[in-house]
Protein backbone atom coordinates (compact mmCIF):
# COMPACT_ATOMS: atom_id res chain seq x y z
CA UNK A 1 0.00 0.00 0.00
CA UNK A 2 1.23 3.56 -0.99
CA UNK A 3 1.56 6.07 1.88
CA UNK A 4 -0.62 9.05 1.03
CA UNK A 5 1.44 11.62 1.92
CA UNK A 6 5.56 12.44 2.22
CA UNK A 7 4.87 14.11 5.68
CA UNK A 8 3.06 13.81 9.25
CA UNK A 9 2.50 16.85 11.82
CA UNK A 10 3.15 16.02 15.15
CA UNK A 11 3.50 18.57 17.63
CA UNK A 12 5.31 21.77 16.47
CA UNK A 13 6.99 19.51 14.08
CA UNK A 14 6.54 18.53 9.93
CA UNK A 15 8.45 14.36 10.23
CA UNK A 16 9.31 13.46 6.63
CA UNK A 17 7.86 9.66 6.15
CA UNK A 18 10.04 7.98 4.13
CA UNK A 19 9.00 5.08 2.47
CA UNK A 20 11.81 1.94 2.07
CA UNK A 21 11.99 -1.77 0.76
CA UNK A 22 13.00 -4.58 3.11
CA UNK A 23 13.57 -4.82 6.76
CA UNK A 24 15.94 -2.83 9.17
CA UNK A 25 18.32 -3.30 11.93
CA UNK A 26 16.62 -6.65 12.80
CA UNK A 27 14.55 -9.15 11.93
CA UNK A 28 10.39 -7.76 12.15
CA UNK A 29 11.54 -4.16 12.60
CA UNK A 30 9.76 -2.66 9.46
CA UNK A 31 10.25 1.03 10.44
CA UNK A 32 12.35 3.78 12.79
CA UNK A 33 11.78 6.95 14.23
CA UNK A 34 15.56 9.31 13.56
CA UNK A 35 14.52 12.40 15.28
CA UNK A 36 18.61 13.73 14.12
CA UNK A 37 17.13 13.51 11.01
CA UNK A 38 12.98 14.53 11.56
CA UNK A 39 12.25 11.47 9.83
CA UNK A 40 9.91 7.66 10.12
CA UNK A 41 11.23 5.69 7.13
CA UNK A 42 9.10 2.69 6.95
CA UNK A 43 8.79 -0.60 5.09
CA UNK A 44 6.51 -0.68 2.44
CA UNK A 45 6.90 -4.57 1.21
CA UNK A 46 4.79 -6.05 4.21
CA UNK A 47 0.97 -6.22 4.37
CA UNK A 48 -1.70 -3.44 4.84
CA UNK A 49 -2.22 -4.44 8.87
CA UNK A 50 1.93 -4.59 9.34
CA UNK A 51 2.41 -1.07 7.51
CA UNK A 52 -0.76 0.70 9.41
CA UNK A 53 0.52 -0.60 12.55
CA UNK A 54 4.28 0.40 11.96
CA UNK A 55 3.07 3.62 10.91
CA UNK A 56 1.00 4.48 13.98
CA UNK A 57 4.21 2.80 16.29
CA UNK A 58 6.53 5.34 14.75
CA UNK A 59 4.70 8.25 14.80
CA UNK A 60 4.17 7.21 18.45
CA UNK A 61 8.03 7.48 18.78
CA UNK A 62 7.92 11.31 17.10
CA UNK A 63 5.56 12.16 19.28
CA UNK A 64 7.11 10.75 23.01
CA UNK A 65 10.45 12.71 21.46
CA UNK A 66 8.27 16.04 19.99
CA UNK A 67 6.97 15.69 23.66
CA UNK A 68 10.04 15.88 25.91
CA UNK A 69 9.17 12.17 26.98
CA UNK A 70 12.18 10.43 25.29
CA UNK A 71 14.82 13.79 24.91
CA UNK A 72 17.19 15.68 26.62
CA UNK A 73 19.44 14.74 29.26
CA UNK A 74 16.74 13.23 31.50
CA UNK A 75 13.91 11.53 29.62
CA UNK A 76 11.34 10.67 31.69
CA UNK A 77 11.74 6.86 30.17
CA UNK A 78 14.34 4.81 29.02
CA UNK A 79 14.61 3.53 25.56
CA UNK A 80 13.58 0.32 26.95
CA UNK A 81 10.49 1.88 28.23
CA UNK A 82 9.45 3.89 25.38
CA UNK A 83 9.59 0.52 23.22
CA UNK A 84 7.12 -1.31 25.72
CA UNK A 85 4.94 1.80 25.86
CA UNK A 86 4.64 2.07 22.56
CA UNK A 87 4.44 -1.15 20.94
CA UNK A 88 1.51 -2.00 23.76
CA UNK A 89 0.00 1.02 22.49
CA UNK A 90 0.22 1.03 18.73
CA UNK A 91 -0.97 -3.04 18.79
CA UNK A 92 -3.75 -2.14 20.97
CA UNK A 93 -5.07 0.82 18.88
CA UNK A 94 -4.91 -1.00 15.28
CA UNK A 95 -6.43 -4.04 17.27
CA UNK A 96 -8.81 -1.77 18.23
CA UNK A 97 -9.48 0.53 14.99
CA UNK A 98 -9.65 -3.36 12.77
CA UNK A 99 -12.16 -4.94 15.15
CA UNK A 100 -14.10 -2.21 15.33
CA UNK A 101 -14.83 -0.76 12.02
CA UNK A 102 -16.87 2.43 12.90
CA UNK A 103 -14.48 3.24 15.56
CA UNK A 104 -12.01 5.02 13.37
CA UNK A 105 -14.43 6.97 11.16
CA UNK A 106 -16.16 8.17 14.34
CA UNK A 107 -13.21 9.99 15.93
CA UNK A 108 -12.47 11.45 12.48
CA UNK A 109 -15.79 12.46 12.27
CA UNK A 110 -15.79 14.09 15.63
CA UNK A 111 -12.65 15.76 15.38
CA UNK A 112 -12.40 16.93 11.62
CA UNK A 113 -16.15 18.73 11.88
CA UNK A 114 -16.23 20.71 15.29
CA UNK A 115 -15.43 24.47 14.78
CA UNK A 116 -13.69 26.10 17.88
CA UNK A 117 -17.15 27.97 18.89
CA UNK A 118 -18.89 24.56 19.20
CA UNK A 119 -16.56 23.21 22.09
CA UNK A 120 -18.26 24.54 24.86
CA UNK A 121 -21.76 24.25 23.78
Amino acid sequence: MEIPSKTIKIGYRDITIEPTRGSFYKENNYGEFDHKKNKIEINTEIDDIELANTLFHETLHAAMWVGGLSSGDTPIVTEKQEEQIVTILSNYFIGITRDNSWFLPLIQQCVGERKYDEIDR
